[in-house]
């Protein structure tokens, strides 16, 4: 029988299979790479960050905005998100991503 981390790993991967669970977990991890952007943006115009660690931190966090790019249903929101990086819109970045924790939580995850 399995138990304990191998049943919840499971589990997760079944939910990820489906397409709503893949959705979902897109929706994440896009919410959650333009709230670091946003909060790094914050922390800079704040002085609190080398111009280096924020220029290579918005460099990974762009690569991976981009690589969700090829997702039809998120290429609007990450171009908007992408747009407000290049502004260092911290406001913007964070409305976008208020409104994917909006979409997660439509789709019944805690976001």
């Amino acid at each position: 029988m399995i138990s304990g981390p191998f049943m919840a790993l499971a589990s997760v991967l079944l939910i990820a299979s489906s397409e709503g669970g893949a959705d979902a977990v897109k929706i994440d991890e896009a919410r959650s790479l333009i709230a670091e952007a946003a909060q790094i943006e914050r922390q800079a115009a704040a002085g609190r960050l080398t111009g280096a660690y924020a220029k290579a931190l918005r460099g990974d966090i762009r690569k991976g905005l981009v690589d969700l790019e090829q997702t039809s249903l998120l290429k609007s929101v990450i171009e908007d998100a992408l747009a407000a990086m290049d502004r260092r819109d911290a406001a913007r970045l964070s409305a976008i991503a208020e409104q994917l924790a909006a979409r997660e939580r439509s789709l019944g995850r805690a976001g």
